[in-house]
């Protein structure tokens, strides 16, 4: 994924941000397929929010992979620009 996603060749770029958006995909079905762990965020649209995070546990994200991870989210927000609409972050810019 690392060398797919900071590839030179914009093709090879595009095939990886796919290849990580189908991921994402499939990690959110079976997060709505899992009924034994129902947990809601306020704002989460179908399963997406539990479904990133599920999606952030295929990367080593506290480790020396921390960058792949970041650079896979973004390309998965790239690919995918309706995901990022799906969250609420309540209270974190209330003064």
């Amino acid at each position: 994924m690392k060398d797919g996603l900071g590839d030179r060749e914009p093709a090879v770029r595009v095939a990886a941000g796919k290849l990580v958006a189908s991921w994402f995909d499939a990690v959110v079905a079976e997060a709505q397929r899992d009924e034994a762990d129902m947990m809601s965020w306020e704002g989460d649209d179908g399963g997406v929010m539990k479904g990133l995070v599920h999606f952030l546990g295929l990367f080593d994200v506290v480790g020396p992979g921390e960058a792949v991870a970041v650079d896979a989210v973004l390309s998965m927000f790239t690919t995918k620009p309706d995901v990022p609409d799906a969250f609420v972050f309540s209270g974190v810019f209330e003064k």
